[in-house]
């Protein structure tokens, strides 16, 4: 982030401790014709979802901050926020992924008492934090974290990081409604500090993290956590002046950018380029004192191809892959200028025993909207399911408002919630159903469990799919496309999300009761009008490529296509992206990687890699927890420093100089793996696991299923269990080469390659 005239580099702008000498400087910062216009349909809605922050006691967490935990007998966990004097957001939104860093100052006033603290972030259950450093200006003092393979966790004995509840509680206090470990709610990210906060000491924050974009309305949205809360405020200042924001925006798209702030802040628009656009904002008595959210618009009247490459070796290409790297992205064009799909839509809904209560009639109103959503040409079928199945019909049906008023009536008043989980059988069933299916087939399936045959179910599917669309060929008109959505910790979210790669479909979790309905609206808004279907991608003259996603789902008007992937060898000159339309008739386009600009090249490797790191952690799970493949996900885990399902955060305090020389062997491109207990304060038993940096995917809990434990009974401990679940996978691993694609014992890109690379 730029500083202003006169600021000193290495302190943040606003800095109410300008003079530190001996401070931390953290480190930095083709066209083609659409069809011709049709009406919009008519329940195409906005799904626009005010973020609903989560609470501590009486503070909203509506913003990063330091609050103090404090615990009195007979009054129980009170919390209070250190006053913020200044914050500033640098987003850096890169295609269709923003990467934030935040940086705030803050202080422990001299008249408070020394307490137990701990950071706090209020993040989506897609937030995936990369880095947190806590220094303190005072004191020769610096808290940061690291990223290291599960099997080190388990060597060096680390202990889970302590609520600052339960640090300050003391022996006696009993249990406490916090939980043992900070970190519990997936949307709201706590990190215990290892000592009390003191009288007078001044701190100086940053937390880097990144998340996908949300799409709403033909707009890609990055929503920034800059509600500063009213007690958080210094004496005599106002939160709209204490935040700063600057948005750069990189579409990677050769076209000026159509930027949009729907939350109605004022911005200035700073550096402007093709495809680049900054949006800046300062601190000021009119700004809104609400979430920043800024991005850009991308429907129009045609469908937009835009396609970035970075050659092998290209500068700023991860020393940990040197291959290339190419992101293709397929915007869609707005819905007055598409033509409508018939679609075919079976419903298939959880309503076992754990579903009882909130999660199953938040899912049952989304469903019944679903049903809304369908026009007279469409037609559907609901199953409700447990350890049997109930059809609302056996076959499916016209989509007249008297069928879905109908299917509305039943699921309101005949589906309840009982029974165990079986979803391999109403699977089956619905794609026997489907094979009378007069329009475009979809499959939406709503589950909390987790169940013992998952791996045989993901292995019918790509049976299935693969016996119909052989690797390298278009799809068949009728494959059914099937999207899936997980509710609450119990299910198995890499399952659930490796069977909506397999079928072209979404994959969404909800991890809260009032987020249910809200997400899976958005999910069946996003799929409501088809696009340009049966896509596939020829790249002549690569040997071999990896894709993500893999295979390549269709393209809705409510969610753009972003197709990354790595590759070897020098880029062909020409590659072709094949699909079908509405009608039918086959669609074709050949885009053009656009001249190497000025500057430093998009980072694409980072606008993937939680997609790669998601689909090879679920493909190492499907393996039965292969060594060798978990030691690839290990590998890239920890040099891209993003934490997945076998690698651990760890959070130690060291001191200023070691945590300089830390940082200058991270800039110097060598390996980010070392022996963080010889920096760390205390050695091991100065090392604590940070739980929730991660996105809040997990492996499920059968046990929990089987007893029809409540979907949102306890939903910390679900995952706090997850370490033990995997260790014993982990362990023996992470000596693997990590190259993936560039070594015999990697064979994803040669499964999708060939003397002509052809990705459907």
């Amino acid at each position: 982030m730029a500083h202003p005239p006169g600021a000193k580099p290495g302190v943040m702008p606003g800095s109410f401790y300008p003079d530190d000498d001996d401070a931390v400087g953290l480190p930095g910062q083709a066209n083609q014709a659409a069809p011709p216009p049709q009406q919009a349909a008519p329940h195409y809605a906005p799904m626009n979802r005010a973020a609903k922050r989560p609470t501590l006691g009486d503070v909203q967490c509506s913003c990063p901050m330091l609050m103090l935990v404090v615990n009195q007998p007979g009054v129980g966990t009170t919390y209070r926020p250190l006053p913020i004097q200044s914050m500033a957001f640098d987003c850096t939104v890169q295609i269709s992924t923003a990467f934030c860093t935040v940086d705030f100052n803050t202080y422990f006033p001299r008249e408070w008492p020394a307490t137990a603290f701990e950071v706090v972030l209020p993040k989506s259950t897609h937030t995936t934090i990369l880095e947190v450093t806590v220094e303190n200006l005072v004191r020769d003092s610096v808290y940061a974290t690291a990223v290291v393979p599960v099997e080190d966790v388990v060597k060096g004995g680390f202990k889970p990081a302590v609520s600052a509840a339960a640090a300050n509680a003391g022996a006696n206090m009993g249990s406490l409604d916090d939980g043992a470990q900070a970190g519990d709610d997936p949307e709201l990210f706590r990190l215990a500090m290892p000592r009390p906060g003191q009288p007078g000491d001044m701190y100086r924050v940053r937390l880097s993290y990144f998340e996908p974009l949300e799409f709403q309305q033909g707009a890609y949205l990055a929503t920034l956590p800059t509600t500063v809360p009213p007690m958080a405020v210094v004496p005599g200042s106002t939160a709209s002046q204490v935040v700063r924001v600057q948005m750069t925006i990189n579409t990677g798209s050769p076209v000026p950018v159509k930027h949009t702030v729907p939350s109605g802040h004022g911005v200035k628009l700073g550096h402007s380029a093709p495809g680049t656009q900054v949006l800046l904002l300062e601190p000021g008595p009119s700004s809104p004192a609400s979430d920043f959210i800024g991005g850009y618009q991308m429907w129009g009247e045609d469908m937009f191809i835009s396609l970035n490459v970075n050659p092998p070796g290209a500068a700023g290409a991860p020393q940990y892959d040197p291959r290339g790297t190419f992101v293709l992205t397929v915007a869609p064009p707005a819905p007055e200028y598409t033509q409508p799909y018939n679609r075919s839509v079976v419903f298939i809904l959880d309503r076992s025993g754990s579903m009882d209560g909130e999660p199953m009639n938040f899912a049952k109103a989304a469903v019944s909207w679903g049903l809304t959503t369908l026009t007279p040409q469409d037609e559907f079928a609901v199953v409700a399911f447990d350890h049997e199945q109930m059809w609302f019909s056996p076959s499916l049906m016209a989509a007249t408002p008297d069928n879905t008023g109908a299917a509305t009536s039943w699921i309101a008043s005949a589906v309840e919630a009982r029974g165990l989980t079986d979803i391999m059988a109403p699977l089956q069933a619905a794609l026997s159903v489907l094979q009378q299916a007069r329009g475009l087939p979809f499959i939406f399936l709503i589950t909390d469990g987790c169940v013992e045959n998952e791996r045989d179910i993901v292995q019918y599917i790509n049976q299935y799919v693969s016996a119909q669309a052989p690797p390298g060929q278009p799809p068949p008109r009728g494959l059914p496309r099937l999207s899936t959505f997980a509710i609450g910790p119990y299910a198995n979210h890499y399952f659930l999300k490796l069977l909506g790669t397999a079928g072209r479909g979404s994959f969404d979790v909800a991890f809260r009761p009032h987020s249910i309905e809200a997400q899976i609206k958005r999910m069946l808004v996003a799929a409501q009008k088809p696009v340009l279907s049966d896509i596939t991608l020829s790249l002549p003259g690569i040997k071999s490529a990896e894709l993500y996603p893999y295979p390549i789902p269709d393209l809705f008007c409510g969610m753009p296509l972003v197709i990354a992937g790595k590759y070897a060898g020098d880029w062909p000159p020409e590659v072709v992206v094949n699909g079908r339309l509405p009608s039918g008739q086959p669609w074709s386009s050949k885009p053009v990687a656009p001249a190497q600009q000025a500057g430093p090249p998009l980072p694409l490797d980072k606008v993937f890699i939680k997609a790669r790191l998601d689909l090879l952690t679920g493909q190492a799970w499907l393996d039965n927890n292969n060594a060798t493949a978990v030691g690839k996900v290990v590998e890239l885990s920890v040099a891209t420093g993003v934490p997945c399902a076998y690698t651990r955060t760890i959070g130690f305090e060291c001191t200023r100089a070691n945590y300089q020389a830390m940082q200058a062997q991270y800039a110097q491109g060598r390996s980010r793996k070392m022996d963080y207990a010889l920096i760390a304060l205390g050695g091991v038993a100065g090392i604590a696991i940070v739980a929730g940096a991660a996105a809040a995917f997990a492996f499920g809990d059968l046990g929990a299923t089987i007893a029809n434990a409540g979907v949102f009974e306890g939903i910390g401990g679900a995952f706090e269990g997850m370490g033990d679940a995997i260790g014993g996978a982990a362990a023996g691993v992470g000596e693997g080469c990590g190259d993936c694609g560039d070594c015999d014992n990697c064979d994803m890109g040669d499964a999708m390659g060939g003397a002509d690379c052809t990705i459907s």
